[in-house]
């Protein structure tokens, strides 16, 4: 016989399957402009100028991004003043390309 315990614990794990997985994804524009700018506030603090020849070509984790935006964000100006001072975060980041184009699924 199940309890209530039981009952309220696999109706939750039903529950949290429901969530909408591409929430947790940012569009590749979205991911790319989050970087560059960070990259600019870098470069305007340290007084620096890079160009950023990389970018994430589908969609990517908030919470990658994330990451990535703070370990640019918190990076010294001895450190960043480099040729490549992209955060071993960024370079890491994984992607997937079956992003939405203008609401078809491509």
């Amino acid at each position: 016989m199940f309890s209530f315990r039981k009952i309220f614990l696999l109706l939750m794990l039903g529950l949290c399957g429901c969530a909408d997985v591409n929430e947790l994804y940012l569009s590749p524009g979205e991911a790319n402009a989050r970087i560059l700018v960070a990259f600019a506030i870098k470069d305007s603090q340290c007084n620096y100028t890079h160009r950023v020849t990389a970018f994430i070509p589908g969609e990517a984790r908030k919470t990658e991004i994330t990451a990535c935006t703070q370990a640019i964000l918190t990076k010294l100006c001895g450190d960043w003043n480099v040729s490549d001072p992209t955060p071993l975060l960024c370079k890491s980041i994984n992607y997937r390309n079956n992003y939405k184009l203008g609401g078809i699924k491509k």
